[in-house]
């Protein structure tokens, strides 16, 4: 089913970067398919290390991806895998990679996790305010239990809250805050490692439909800045 929003538009994303911060990503599955490149970064004893090892080893970055493409077919993915085995990560490692999007010259930055600590905040926050600055625009998921998490929280990132129908396609608006959306969080099923599906839904899932559905408004104005980009989605969602 086409996204109705762009319905008969023709757009795909195509030439539309969107980079998925998370576990990794596998590229030959088949609902996700090519992924441009990509990179590893982890802490070993408190130093950063980087790597080429960034495909999935758990499957939650796989799952994201593939909403993305689903919403965006033509969008350029890159994967930026920082979560471990576990689907766990920090909030140093998200801002190395967001600042690694931002000078890769990233469109669309993908983080459907957060993390709820304070360590290492400021530098979260700096590296938003980059990517912001850079036009770089951010999506990422709130947390599933309602409680506060970054960069989720962090001024000038798009934050996404589950809300809606159980339509995929209908979104929500949300008056208190110009930088939230509201979107379907509901369970579908969705690629996962070793060429397989799972059945999934939350938050994480809202915001891949999210980050799809701006990579369409991108691609039919590139120019556009994320304030403008939201207050084009919500018009026309």
């Amino acid at each position: 089913m086409p996204n109705p929003i762009f319905h008969g538009s023709g757009l795909s994303g195509k030439g539309i970067s969107v980079a998925v911060v998370d576990s990794g990503v596998q590229p030959d599955h088949p609902k996700v398919g090519k992924v441009q490149s990509g990179i590893h970064i982890k802490l070993e004893e408190d130093q950063l290390r980087f790597s080429d090892d960034w495909g999935d080893h758990h499957g939650h970055g796989t799952a994201c991806a593939s909403v993305i493409k689903r919403f965006a077919p033509g969008v350029e993915l890159y994967s930026i895998r920082i979560a471990d085995d576990a689907a766990t990560s920090s909030t140093q490692l998200i801002a190395e990679a967001i600042m690694w999007a931002v000078l890769q010259k990233i469109h669309i930055i993908n983080v459907s996790l957060g993390s709820k600590g304070q360590k290492n905040l400021s530098r979260l926050e700096e590296a938003c305010s980059i990517a912001h600055e850079a036009g770089t625009i951010i999506v990422a998921a709130e947390s599933n239990d309602g409680m506060k998490c970054y960069p989720a929280a962090i001024d000038g990132v798009i934050s996404v809250g589950s809300g809606g129908s159980s339509d995929i396609y209908e979104f929500g608006d949300s008056q208190m805050n110009r930088w939230r959306i509201l979107a379907p969080a509901t369970r579908r099923r969705v690629a996962w490692v070793g060429g397989g599906q799972a059945y999934l839904g939350g938050t994480s899932l809202a915001a891949a439909r999210v980050s799809g559905s701006l990579a369409l408004i991108k691609e039919r104005n590139r120019r556009l800045k994320a304030e403008h980009v939201i207050e084009e989605f919500r018009r026309l969602a």
